[in-house]
């Protein structure tokens, strides 16, 4: 049975943390000078403020809830860590969907000797330099040059990916025969040329 001092401690930290949440400023100030009003205003995060928004991740949780990656926001402190999830949650949520997890490699700025390709193509070694696509899957829009800023689509915007399309009709006739293959040989990554 639950201590009801323990119980009333952790409803009067989330009560504290709620209220330094709402008592966040409604804007952020942008640009190099900030007016009078605008650094009058601002109020940055605190550490009770970042506590009441995070939560550690425990195997418990993933355990119980295998699907918990499908809404939730991970921070990472570098690209490769961000590589890593990525290649790692697209995996899983292929597996756990039965689809496909369609991968391809991201050009490189100079092309190396052809002896060197497969070693800088690693997966496991190189995670950053892979692209995947799941259908169904959650994403992030990573810049506003999409044309859609104006409908409130911008970098950073939550979505899912819904399918992938080419104007090359050559290039379109290749990748289903790459999907009719990864079907007949029961594979689940199709990897994109």
């Amino acid at each position: 049975m639950e201590d009801e001092g323990t119980n009333a401690r952790a409803d009067e930290s989330f009560a504290t943390n709620l209220f330094a949440c709402r008592a966040s400023p409604s804007f952020f100030p942008s640009g190099q000078r900030w007016a009078k009003a605008e650094s009058k205003a601002f109020r940055p995060m605190t550490s009770d403020m970042v506590a009441s928004l995070t939560n550690e991740l425990t195997v418990g949780d993933v355990e119980r809830d295998p699907a918990w990656i499908d809404d939730s926001t991970i921070l990472v402190t570098s690209n490769v860590g961000k590589a890593i999830m990525t290649a790692s949650t697209a995996r899983r949520f292929a597996m756990r969907y039965n689809r496909f997890r369609f991968r391809w490699k991201r050009p490189l700025r100079r092309e190396p000797l052809s002896k060197v390709l497969r070693l800088v193509y690693d997966e496991d070694a190189n995670p950053e330099l892979f692209g995947y696509f799941v259908a169904g899957a959650p994403a992030r829009v990573l810049d506003n040059m999409n044309g859609n800023v104006g409908w409130g689509v911008a970098n950073g915007s939550s979505c899912k990916y819904l399918s992938l399309a080419w104007g090359d009709e050559d290039m379109r006739r290749q990748v289903e025969a790459l999907i009719q293959c990864a079907r007949q040989i029961k594979e689940d990554v199709v990897d994109l040329p």
